[in-house]
């Protein structure tokens, strides 16, 4: 695993981490969309599929700034990636619109409308 730069220990930490769940909590600024990005594309280049993620923020804002720098930091690893991995990284962009990084309300919206009827609520 390439080491990730420009992040202090426990950020490079929480990107690297594997095989458990993991909570970034910190002020504004401070880097959680960056630390969370970086860990997405991390767990990408093992080989990893897009839209087997479930990504929730607070703001539609902040889930669409996450797509937008994911989408960016596609492009460049893509640049410079062998054959393979470029290949699966191609295909994880196209599958981004297929991607759950969404807001808690967006998600509990869409799981309401594809599966309410199983607990009596009407998708309306």
């Amino acid at each position: 695993m390439a080491k990730v730069t420009s992040m202090n220990e426990q950020q490079i930490q929480a990107v690297e981490a594997r095989n458990s769940h993991i909570l970034v909590s910190a002020p504004a600024g401070s880097g959680k969309t960056k630390i969370l990005v970086s860990r997405i594309l991390s767990i990408l280049k093992e080989g990893v599929n897009i839209d087997s993620f479930l990504v929730l923020t607070f703001t539609q804002a902040a889930a669409q700034e996450m797509k937008q720098r994911l989408s960016s930091m596609l492009d460049e690893e893509i640049k410079v990636a062998d054959e393979n991995l470029k290949d699966h990284l191609m295909k994880q962009k196209e599958k981004m619109p297929l991607a759950y990084i969404t807001n808690f309300h967006g998600f509990c919206n869409s799981l309401i409308s594809h599966y309410g009827y199983l607990v009596g609520v009407q998708p309306g």
